[in-house]
């Protein structure tokens, strides 16, 4: 009857969402929404781009893509894109693929597109999750990993709400590098790299310096300056790698999926500042960015990924 009720309780949050959007009716969501967090830690079934799958309770992405129409319209574009130009399926590597929700979006947003998918989780609960909602996907392979720098061992990942974790934790786990991985599992002929490892992402790419040389694949990665501190590595660590392995464009869009800014070849100072004002009390809650890098080799518009304008007419936002 427990497990019955929150399914019913995160279903109901989920059709509700559009509650958050207005002043006088996001306050009546948010008691739900904290009364079902408080009392709920079991998993619960959804439906995320018309697929049945399972989530923990509070895990926010349906939400989120229900208020925020432009969310994860970068990705979205950099792989129509990406398709458009190779006139063939579009091979792809997720670092941080959480629950699955990225293999879910980009299924239902660019069908056809997509080639061999390669799916990369080293937190252990949303790991068993991303098994079970994968299960019905043949071009999806899974690898229960951290990956990181160097092979070694980091912090203990620890969630840092119902949708995210971070290595933030007392305890350690061992590490791989992508480099390390890529070799022992074969992994070749990747178009794109998505990243999001909440703080680590830096770290992930200095980890991937061979495979960004032989592969030079189009990257995406968040880029969350207060997490990177969180975290104890250096936001500027992303754009340096990057740069030393020939990617010249950066797409900057904030976290709202909306274009920012261009920056062409790695401008120190402009990344610095940038960060000191993510991390600033005064600055917008959680102020982060996706970027999107592009190879001088890579053969993409930066400014027709910009548009977004596959993106922004997609099938399906949620």
């Amino acid at each position: 009857m427990r497990a019955l009720f929150s399914t019913l309780l995160y279903n109901l949050l989920v059709r509700l969402s559009w509650l958050q959007k207005r002043p006088y009716t996001a306050w009546f969501w948010h008691v739900l929404f904290a009364f079902g967090n408080k009392r709920f830690t079991n998993i619960v079934s959804t439906t995320i781009h018309g697929r049945k799958i399972h989530v923990n309770f509070g895990y926010p992405y349906p939400f989120i893509s229900r208020t925020i129409p432009t969310f994860n319209n970068p990705l979205i574009e950099l792989v129509y894109q990406k398709y458009s130009i190779k006139k063939k399926s579009v091979r792809m590597v997720d670092v941080g693929a959480s629950i699955g929700d990225t293999v879910l979006l980009l299924s239902s947003n660019c069908p056809g597109m997509l080639g061999a998918i390669y799916c990369i989780e080293g937190e252990s609960g949303f790991y068993q999750l991303l098994e079970h909602n994968m299960r019905e996907f043949d071009n999806v392979k899974l690898f229960h990993a951290m990956l990181s720098s160097e092979n070694g061992v980091g912090k203990k990942l620890v969630r840092i709400h119902t949708g995210t974790a971070s290595s933030i934790g007392q305890g350690s786990i061992k590490t791989l590098s992508l480099d390390t991985l890529s070799v022992k599992e074969k992994i070749a002929e990747i178009d794109i790299i998505k990243i999001d490892v909440d703080g680590y992402d830096g770290r992930v790419l200095e980890g991937a310096r061979k495979f960004l040389r032989k592969n030079k694949p189009d990257v995406i990665f968040e880029w969350h300056p207060l997490l990177c501190k969180k975290t104890g590595n250096a936001p500027q660590t992303h754009f340096k790698t990057l740069s030393l392995e020939g990617y010249s464009q950066f797409i900057f869009f904030n976290k709202f999926g909306e274009f920012s800014h261009f920056m062409t070849g790695y401008d120190r100072r402009a990344v610095e500042t940038l960060a000191h004002y993510c991390v600033d009390a005064a600055s917008p809650d959680d102020w982060h960015y996706d970027v999107i890098a592009l190879h001088k080799r890579s053969g993409l518009n930066p400014v027709s990924l910009a548009t977004v304008r596959y993106a922004r007419n997609k099938p399906n936002s949620h």
